[in-house]
């Protein structure tokens, strides 16, 4: 994330726009759950943009067969906070492929700047629900059971497996939420919070990530 050296007045109208806004309707469907189409997403966010200042852009860029997507707010003041760029896998050589993948990840970007909630809980929120268990911390009985010869999977080997499973359910045509059952139940790891994994069990995962990617 990028943002101005100040970031006082947009925070303001940030947090206006928050109490103004109002969640839209998950009217689209897709094979995994309902979500909302990118021009309601965008509806949302202007109708609760009215009065705050507040504006955004979105540069969309595509390299190694992913599509990217950049989202600036930017506030009448001049300053401004930038997300991303949030990457997609994308076929570039097919047209409606890539649309279908920029259009996603700009729906998912504008989303997640703004906190609208665009696809069902249980499937679509990449960024959370997806998560194995995440409500589920580890007791203390399973913390004095860790050997000290496990130390815990760093947080970039989190965001790692995160980014993964992601792009490998989006490329399959499938949700986050199965491809973790798939793995966790491959390599008989115990579900739990991804920040509880040890090092040798974050392992385990990855490889039986990459055998389902061949």
């Amino acid at each position: 994330m990028d943002k101005s050296n100040d970031i006082k007045e947009i925070s303001k109208a940030l947090a206006k726009f928050h109490a103004a806004v109002k969640q839209p309707e998950k009217s689209s469907n897709s094979h995994y759950g309902k979500y909302v189409p990118l021009e309601k997403v965008a509806e949302a966010v202007d109708a609760a943009s009215k009065d705050t200042g507040l504006s955004y852009t979105q540069e969309v860029t595509s390299a190694d067969g992913n599509v990217g997507v950049t989202t600036m707010i930017t506030h009448e003041s001049g300053q401004y906070i930038t997300l991303g760029p949030l990457y997609m896998p994308a076929e570039a050589k097919n047209a409606q492929k890539f649309g279908s993948a920029e259009t996603y990840a700009r729906r998912y970007a504008l989303s997640a700047a703004f906190g609208i909630t665009s696809e069902t809980d249980d499937d679509g929120n990449l960024a959370s629900a997806n998560r194995p268990d995440q409500s589920t911390r580890p007791s203390q009985h399973q913390i004095r059971q860790r050997k000290p010869s496990e130390p815990l999977a760093s947080q970039q080997d989190v965001e790692e497996l995160e980014t993964l499973v992601n792009d490998f359910a989006s490329k399959d045509g499938t949700s986050p939420k199965a491809v973790y059952q798939n793995i966790f139940t491959s390599t008989k790891v115990q579900k739990k919070p991804l920040s509880s994994l040890t090092q040798p069990e974050m392992g385990a995962l990855k490889r039986a990530l990459s055998q389902l990617m061949g």
